[in-house]
């Protein structure tokens, strides 16, 4: 009978291995399958959402570029027909053009910042007008120092407009004296023809804007939104760049080739292919890219003026992501599905192993599961939770099984009655008028919070229940009430034990503080009783080797120097001990610190009673906190004395106080560069009685850390240490704010 009971096992478990592998390929298919389909989802609808970001912030810099320089063809169109300038022209070379002038310096005043100039030009190219922004004030030029413009390529390429022609210059840096001025001067001119009233050429009207505002608009859209922005013009050539591009290539000659042709051939062939309205691509070649091209011709407003649309004048606004850039964005997506598909892969092999012991074990089980299935069902429909939905009037038009055992009804006795034969005789008037209230609110809420109702059932006996009401509104306009009904006799005896509990709990808090009383004055009898004889044995150890010396040998002086040592020593432990102890009992009394100043005021006693050391203390000033001032010296005394004490053998010894701003918040610290310790054992280092240096070469007991710690955790905070054996140590703490 054994070995056929081995060998049945052995069978089923060789059935159980080859069904779960079965069951654990399909499903490692599956996985895979689905984790892959997830993530090329996510992924493209990450790449979607960065090219959407990409895209609508280059067509927001057109539209900052739109406004700005539309902005200034108004301001030219108004100086040149401002009926101050049009008596001007009327009235000739002997006119007053005082008012004229006035009337500039006050727009050119009103855009400092803006523009650099404005100057009319006669028709010989002779300035009769100029205004200058310089220096944050507007300057208007002297007649003396008027020049002669009809040699520059602005005067001659504006004489060629038509009656409303505009002319605009290439965007560049300003040039003074045949040099590139210094700092960078980025500008555009805009120039239009000035004709009087009978329609004769007089002139030229040229506004000097200065581009530096609209380059730190797009650089601040630019890092607003996190991409990448480019403002190229059409030969390529960078005129602003978010990434710290050459910019300017074509004014400098060591950097001519300083271009996106040059540069990435590839990108700037499918900048190309974009601004021609050609489909954009997303490919290992190029990464992520949108480009639009800003045409002053076509984009800006007419304001009865004709732009010309020359190719100095094109401009394209580009958002580049690399393909690795791409590839980064992406890679913690990647390693995120990974670790899913990892973590699916092992659950499957475990859940396939069930799934086949499962398998072969229902066989065995069928008679069985078949004889319970009506149970099964039967459990499910008896759940305690019942739902029950009515009409306005109350009326209930179905339930569900639980209700049919909640309240001994069947179901057709209950449907097209009103809910109140479910509530106790004596409150049934009263839960009409509640339901009505109920209909003027329709709001989702437990049915009368903090109250215990009751529920009535077919045979007269009342059940505790918890009712859940919500709406809803149907087709026809007519709302329905749904309650959801659940039987709480469990839960009411619950409480009810709990607050049995409750109450037992605050006995016992009332004899524990009681208790740690007793342990209190325990402790101080025993510090007491302790120190009697330690007192008797470093005194009369003393008195023996004040008045017996020659009668001891130097074996039996050292003896009684090492008895009075040890008594010493324990006497510190004592009082460690019960400082230690009373760090957990005191309450906090929290006001602002002057953490700086107590710091000072420590070291200064350190070195007062150790005046011969030579040590440079470094205190940050200002570090202020909220917290209990005693406990806090406590802390600040014994971390300054081992920094004091653990620096003693170091040649050049130092110790500092300050205040750290890290990633996870505020940290103050006490830093030395003396003895340190070996990290690895710093899990014992606020351990009461742990030291990592021999007595002989630091003295101490072991407490101060410990306390430190305890004074520490009771404001909230953290403390921690870092270290390294001989080059010093330095120990951060923080200090909770109280809520």
């Amino acid at each position: 009978m054994r070995t056929k009971a081995h060998f049945k096992l052995g069978i089923i478990g060789w059935q159980i291995l080859w069904r779960s592998l079965a069951i654990w390929l399909c499903m490692l298919v599956a996985i895979s399958l689905l984790m892959g389909l997830l993530y090329r989802s996510e992924a493209r609808h990450l790449v979607d959402a960065l090219h959407e970001k990409q895209w609508s912030t280059t067509f927001e810099a057109g539209l900052v570029i739109n406004a700005r320089l539309d902005w200034v063809l108004r301001d030219l169109q108004y100086v040149s027909h401002h009926p101050p300038f049009s008596r001007f022209l009327a009235a000739g070379e002997a006119s007053d053009q005082h008012e004229t002038i006035e009337d500039f310096r006050s727009l050119m005043s009103a855009r400092i910042g803006i523009y650099d100039q404005m100057r009319y030009l006669n028709e010989q190219g002779r300035e009769r007008i100029r205004i200058d922004n310089k220096s944050g004030t507007t300057q208007v030029v002297p007649e003396s120092q008027l020049q002669d413009k009809s040699d520059r390529p602005y005067f001659i390429g504006a004489r060629n407009l038509g009656e409303n022609g505009l002319y605009l210059s290439r965007f560049d840096l300003n040039v003074e004296h045949g040099e590139i001025e210094i700092p960078y001067k980025p500008m555009i001119r805009f120039v239009s023809r000035v004709v009087d009233a009978a329609g004769a050429e007089r002139g030229l009207m040229i506004i000097n804007y200065l581009g530096q505002p609209l380059i730190e608009r797009l650089n601040a859209l630019a890092r607003a939104r996190a991409v990448k922005l480019w403002l190229l013009d059409r030969e390529g050539y960078w005129l602003m760049a978010s990434d710290k591009r050459p910019e300017w290539g074509f004014m400098f000659a060591d950097r001519s080739d300083a271009r996106v042709p040059n540069w990435n051939p590839v990108l700037w062939h499918a900048i190309q292919d974009q601004i021609d309205n050609r489909p954009s691509r997303t490919d290992s070649d190029i990464g992520l890219l949108s480009a639009i091209e800003f045409r002053p011709a076509r984009d800006l407003s007419n304001h009865h003026m004709e732009l010309s649309d020359a190719p100095r004048n094109r401009w394209l606004l580009v958002s580049w992501m690399s393909p690795d850039e791409l590839t980064a964005k992406l890679r913690p997506h990647v390693l995120t599905y990974l670790q899913g598909w990892i973590w699916l892969v092992a659950l499957s092999a475990l859940a396939s192993t069930w799934i086949a012991y499962l398998g072969i074990k229902r066989h065995q089980a069928n008679a069985e599961l078949k004889s319970r299935k009506t149970q099964l069902t039967a459990l499910i429909e008896g759940a305690p939770d019942g739902i029950l939905i009515s009409d306005v009037e109350g009326h209930i038009l179905q339930v569900n099984a639980q209700m049919e055992r909640l309240f001994g009804y069947e179901r057709a006795e209950l449907i097209g009655q009103t809910v109140e034969m479910l509530v106790p005789q004596p409150l049934r008037s009263r839960h009409a008028e509640y339901r009505a209230d109920y209909m003027r609110e329709r709001t989702a809420r437990a049915m009368a919070p903090g109250i215990r109702l009751q529920g009535v059932r077919k045979d007269g006996s009342t059940l505790p229940l918890a009712i859940s009401l919500s709406t809803v509104e149907t087709p026809q306009g007519s709302p329905l009430v749904i309650s959801d009904i659940r039987d709480i006799t469990e839960i009411q005896a619950t409480e009810d034990a709990l607050r049995d509990a409750l109450e037992q709990t605050a006995t016992t808090n009332r004899e524990l503080v009681a208790s740690n009383h007793e342990l209190e004055a325990f402790s101080y009898s025993v510090s007491h009783d302790l120190r009697a004889p330690l007192r008797a044995l470093d005194g009369f150890s003393a008195i023996l080797l004040k008045t017996h010396t020659d009668r001891l040998d130097a074996t039996g002086q050292d003896y009684l120097d090492r008895i009075r040592a040890a008594a010493q020593h324990m006497g510190e432990l004592i009082d460690d001990i019960l400082a230690l102890s009373r760090i957990t009992r005191v309450e906090l009394q929290r006001e602002r610190i002057d953490l700086s100043a107590m710091a000072r005021e420590i070291l200064d006693e350190l070195h007062a009673a150790e005046s011969e050391r030579t040590l440079e203390t470094r205190i940050e000033p200002g570090l202020d906190a909220y917290a209990d001032a005693r406990l806090i010296h406590v802390a600040l005394q014994n971390l300054l004395a081992n920094a004091w004490k653990f620096t003693g053998k170091t040649q050049t010894a130092r110790i500092e106080f300050g205040r750290q701003e890290t990633d996870e918040g505020p940290n103050f610290f006490v830093r030395d560069n003396g003895a340190g310790f070996d990290m690895a054992y710093a899990d014992k280092l606020f351990g009461a009685f742990q030291r990592l240096h021999h007595s002989s070469d630091f003295p101490g007991t072991g407490i101060g850390l410990a306390t430190v710690q305890r004074v520490i955790r009771k404001h909230g905070g953290q403390i921690w240490a870092k270290a390294a054996v001989g080059q010093g140590a330095s120990f951060h703490f923080t200090l909770a704010s109280p809520s």
